[in-house]
């Protein structure tokens, strides 16, 4: 079931659909915020499309998007 948590309504952000036990697997992200995790993944799509596009689009899109979500899981 996806829940919104956010530990302070005033924040700007929130993770949205992504539910929280899946964020914090294993606890790797016990204690940040929602507006923090939302940040690194936001900021990691940009930085990773943005090289793709730089550098002529090497790969077709679903494989950067099949490689991004790994990514992404890994470290989330």
């Amino acid at each position: 079931m996806a829940r919104n948590h956010r530990e302070d309504s005033s924040a700007p952000f929130s993770v949205g659909a992504m539910d929280r036990d899946e964020v914090d697997r294993n606890g790797k992200n016990e204690g940040l915020r929602d507006e923090v995790i939302l940040q690194y993944v936001g900021t990691a799509y940009v930085g990773i499309v943005e090289g793709w596009i730089t550098n002529g689009m090497p790969y077709p899109p679903e494989v950067m998007a099949r490689q991004v979500g790994t990514l992404l899981e890994r470290s989330l």
